[in-house]
Order: structure tokens, then C-alpha cells, then sequence
């Protein structure tokens, strides 16, 4: 739900013409902490407690990368398709860009959900 949601809310930011429709798109993009949330619960739950930090830590510098290249990589983006040499003027480049992205994650993680097992955690209180 909430890669499904960011998707949208970045298809919205490709398409919007006007600012009213920027905040629209925001309602969904707001929701991709859901997926990124249940993804590392999922996650955590293959590995054990003695690799959570590795886990953790592996994810949290794929999100660091990302946030350093991922700026460069769009500015540019935006430039090509902004500026007076541009093939066509699209605006929106990176998002539909940040759109693809998102569906193919969605692909990946649905890929990834097919192949796991999911061990049951004991409600709390029970003995196993």
C-alpha cells in the first residue's frame, strides 16, 4: 500500500499543471511510510538477532546513498528536460522517473514477499 501510494503521489508531481495538485498528490505520497515501515519488520524477521544491526545498518546506507545521488541525478534530469536545448519540455522528468522507480520496487518487493517465510512471533507473555 504505501510504495503503491508513493507511486501515485509521484505520478501526480510529473502531471500536475496546477498547485492545487501538487497538494493532492502529497495525500498519497504521504503514505509511503507504511512501506518502508513494513518492509524493514518483514526484513528484520530473516535474519537473526544477532544480525539486526548489520540489516539495519545495510538499509540505512542504501537510504544514505540514495539521498546523495539521487539529488545530482534529478537536477539533472530536470535540467535536460527545462532547458532551452531540451528535447521536450517536461518538467515533471524526475517524477516520472521517481514513478518508474516505484513500480519496479513494487515489482521487487512483491518478488521478494512471494519467496520468504515469515517465522510467527509468540504473543507476548507465552512461552514457546
Amino acid at each position: 500500500i504505501g510504495f503503491t501510494s508513493a507511486g501515485i503521489g509521484f505520478l501526480g508531481y510529473a502531471l500536475a499543471t496546477q498547485s492545487w495538485m501538487m497538494y493532492a498528490a502529497t495525500i498519497f505520497f504521504a503514505m509511503v511510510g507504511i512501506g518502508s515501515s513494513a518492509l524493514r519488520s518483514v526484513l528484520s524477521k530473516q535474519v537473526s538477532e544477532t544480525e539486526q544491526g548489520e540489516l539495519q545498518g545495510a538499509i540505512t546506507s542504501v537510504m544514505g546513498l540514495t539521498a546523495i545521488f539521487t539529488p545530482l541525478m534529478m537536477t539533472g534530469l530536470f535540467s535536460a528536460f527545462t532547458g532551452d536545448d531540451a528535447p521536450i519540455h517536461l518538467p515533471g522528468a524526475p517524477y516520472f522517473l521517481a514513478t518508474i522507480a516505484m513500480v519496479l520496487s513494487i515489482f521487487m518487493v512483491v518478488s521478494f514477499i512471494g519467496r520468504i517465510r515469515v517465522k510467527p512471533q509468540p504473543a507476548r507473555g507465552e512461552q514457546d
